[in-house]
């Protein structure tokens, strides 16, 4: 009787760790890609980063879609003017600047 119970309790904590809340927003990930930007961009210095941020943040205020999470991805990218910066997600295909690539 007390394994069962303790299996069961085994169980439940389990199934409640396991609860999807852990895994960050698409909201965050962008929050997240524009603080790396901003760290480590070659023109890091020469953008406004208070416009830079409420231009792209702007796409995905009222759409959380992945369609919107890609189209802000890719005006970061865009306003980054460097012409080499690109992502590569998990799934789907790569994301660069509307301007392209030129190494």
């Amino acid at each position: 009787m007390k394994l069962t119970r303790l299996c069961t309790l085994f169980l439940l904590i389990t199934l409640i760790s396991c609860s999807k809340d852990d895994a960050p927003s698409q909201p965050a990930l962008i929050l997240e890609m524009l603080d790396i930007m901003e760290k480590n961009s070659i023109n890091r210095y020469n953008i406004n980063w208070n416009d830079f941020r409420s231009e792209v943040l702007a796409i995905t205020e009222n759409d959380q879609s992945s369609n919107a999470i890609n189209q802000a991805i890719v005006k970061a990218l865009t306003l980054l003017e460097d012409n080499h910066s690109f992502y590569i997600p998990v799934m789907g295909p790569y994301l660069w600047s509307e301007r392209g690539l030129s190494c």
